[in-house]
């Protein structure tokens, strides 16, 4: 975790010693909800959908559907692709951005220590997003890559009922960075730093809520968001029954 820390402030400390720079604190609020159909032991579906606004004053932020198909292996590796479509609101105007992604996932488990698991995720973005000119939506799109790599911990605290239902502290920090023809002062593009908790009354389904510190540089390099974000989840999981094979007399 002190390496990513590390990393984030290395690459962004040049870009804010500089004379004019400039800091806008806002304060978001997310809401996510994430379907996984597991139809195969090694396949799965995640769809995802999310809302964000900013409070104080309020204003549409953006929103967003995801889908992703996912191969896990044995060896508690993940891989997958899928794509996302964001409207990002910028005043009254939408602005889209096209969006496939590839997902490595590792989740490390310890058996010393049984209560916590670490993972791992790096994810390879292509943005493509619309043109504007002032306040209306121009032809073509831009195109960017971005690349993420967030490490994230999850403790059980304690478990309740007879399931053993676990109340969980999660942990994460998430760096990404771009590349592209238009990306000149913000290869560094943020930095976001979670805490929160999560519970599962019952199986399959899971409620988080967490604070969220993201530290963004914008295009032009001298300017930068710092977003407080409430971040609250219901995570909801179905596995599709496998039909037996008879056997054969």
């Amino acid at each position: 975790m002190r390496s990513v820390f590390l990393i984030c402030f290395l690459l962004w400390f040049p870009g804010v010693k500089g004379a004019g720079k400039e800091i806008i604190t806002q304060q978001h609020i997310w809401y996510d909800f994430t379907e996984t159909i597991k139809v195969h032991p090694k396949w799965s579906v995640l769809i995802n959908l999310g809302e964000r606004h900013a409070y104080k004053p309020f204003a549409q932020s953006q929103t967003l559907p995801r889908a992703y198909f996912l191969h896990h292996f044995k060896s508690n590796w993940s891989i997958g692709a899928g794509f996302v479509n964001f409207w990002t609101w910028d005043g009254d105007l939408a602005v889209p951005e096209l969006r496939p992604e590839q997902w490595f996932f590792y989740r490390q488990k310890f058996e010393q220590i049984q209560i916590l698991t670490i993972a791992h995720r790096f994810k390879i973005e292509e943005r493509f997003i619309h043109k504007t000119e002032g306040d209306a939506l121009a032809a073509g799109y831009t195109f960017s890559m971005r690349f993420r790599y967030q490490i994230g911990a999850e403790l059980v605290l304690f478990t309740t009922g007879k399931n053993n239902n676990p109340f969980k502290l999660r942990l994460s920090d998430e760096v990404m960075l771009q590349a592209g023809k238009d990306i000149i002062y913000n290869v560094f593009d943020q930095n976001r730093a979670t805490a929160g908790f999560s519970y599962r009354p019952i199986e399959g389904l899971t409620f988080s809520a967490s604070y969220m510190n993201v530290f963004r540089q914008r295009r032009a390099g001298n300017k930068f968001d710092h977003i407080h974000t409430l971040r609250l989840g219901i995570e909801h999981e179905i596995a599709i029954k496998q039909k037996q094979k008879t056997p054969k007399l």
